[in-house]
């Protein structure tokens, strides 16, 4: 895993103990956090590569999906993170840095 299960549960202040309901739950949001980072980027994620503003924009997706996984409320429409967008931007392939 890129982030620590551990690491998540302080940054969604959850309690770090072992859960067998909550933890794969939370390792399948990592991985469509990851997921998502890694389209919008355009290259595969990994622990040498990944920088404070991708482990942020992984934590901000992260927490989105912990905060609304009962799926989106009716009137709330699409939902664009722009903090996530801006910290993923220049770590786009092809736009350098």
């Amino acid at each position: 895993m890129l982030i620590d299960l551990n690491e998540i549960k302080l940054h969604l202040r959850l309690d770090d103990e072992p859960c067998t309901d909550t933890d794969p739950e939370l390792i399948n949001m990592l991985d469509a956090a990851v997921e998502y980072c890694e389209k919008f980027v355009g290259f595969k994620i990994s622990e040498t590569n990944m920088t404070p503003s991708i482990r942020n924009a992984i934590l901000l997706i992260l927490g989105d999906l912990y905060d609304n996984r009962e799926g989106l409320a009716p009137n709330r429409g699409y939902y664009r993170d722009d903090l996530v967008e801006k910290m993923l931007h220049f770590h786009r392939v092809g736009l350098g840095v």
